[in-house]
């Protein structure tokens, strides 16, 4: 088991138990409190004053985990709004993928799995929610998210300054590599074939499916034929039924299957197909997703 060793700095103690509640149970991360010969992998400085990053994060000896009021370069994980279960285990959650994120930027990844994600209406936002904090070592993730004609180019401009991992268009016939993100163009269909023990990826045009072009259903049924239980598929929030029969054959081929949680979505029609049609084996909260995706990454599937 390869465990995280994390030092806590934090403003408050109210903010100081709020993070130390958040790791309880957590085998693979374990807390330095100064002890001798103890060398901490991150700090993770929890504050609601920037003046208090400031002052401190020049201690950290590798990674800063910003909690609160954090610089943006520093990716702040948000506090909890309220102190119900919901918002205490979406901040858990998110605490969880920028800790354990630690481990996975030192590793070398393979090339050997694929995430496909499929959104509408509400999506920028719910994308750079979840792929914000992802780090270099996670693997390939193919992204449709459905725009006006034109914008998809602007999408990217937007998300890339955001992620660790690198953001592209997709360009047809380009092999799959990990640590990239890659979004489908205005009026193209992206899917991905494997060749040679590699997966490439297709960018081209096509009819519309579902009332879509690029379609999440035509992602994820190539993600069923070319990889399957080494794909990943997510419906998020949006209008009408796209990806849902294609998340549905991608979990009948072995891949797993995770639908946005529906009170977390701007527009739930998407996710509830997806779970009306059988495809969707979890659902989860955007924060939940990271994880899950940070997981899935590492080698876990169940």
């Amino acid at each position: 088991m390869n465990v995280v060793v994390v030092a806590l700095a934090a403003e408050t103690p109210q903010l100081e138990r709020l993070v130390l509640d958040a790791l309880e149970g957590e085998r693979e991360i374990a807390l330095c409190r100064g002890e001798p010969g103890c060398q901490p992998d991150a700090l993770i400085l929890a504050g609601r004053s920037p003046q208090f990053f400031l002052s401190r994060r020049d201690l950290a000896p590798n990674r800063v985990i910003c909690v609160g009021a954090g610089p943006a370069d520093c990716h702040p994980i948000p506090l909890p709004a309220k102190r119900d279960d919901r918002a205490l285990e979406r901040f858990r959650r998110g605490l969880l993928v920028h800790i354990k994120s630690v481990y996975a930027g030192g590793r070398v990844a393979s090339a050997r799995r694929l995430v496909g994600i499929g959104a509408s209406t509400g999506g920028p936002q719910t994308l750079r929610t979840i792929l914000q904090d992802l780090p270099q070592s996670t693997c390939a993730i193919l992204v449709v998210q459905h725009f006006t004609h034109g914008f998809s180019s602007r999408f990217r401009e937007y998300l890339a300054p955001l992620c660790a991992m690198q953001v592209k268009q997709v360009e047809d016939g380009e092999r799959a590599e990990d640590g990239v993100i890659y979004l489908a163009e205005d009026g193209l269909h992206l899917t991905a074939a494997r060749q040679g023990g590699a997966f490439y990826l297709h960018s081209r045009p096509g009819g519309k499916v579902n009332g879509f072009c690029p379609s999440a259903d035509r992602l994820f049924e190539s993600l069923a034929a070319q990889a399957g239980n080494s794909a990943m598929g997510v419906v998020l929030t949006g209008m009408g039924d796209d990806g849902a029969r294609g998340l549905k054959r991608l979990r009948e081929e072995g891949g797993l299957a995770v639908a946005q949680e529906e009170r977390s979505c701007a527009v739930p029609s998407m996710p509830r197909e997806a779970v009306r049609h059988g495809g969707a084996a979890e659902q989860l909260t955007p924060a939940e997703i990271a994880l899950r995706i940070l997981q899935f990454s590492e080698g876990g599937h169940r």
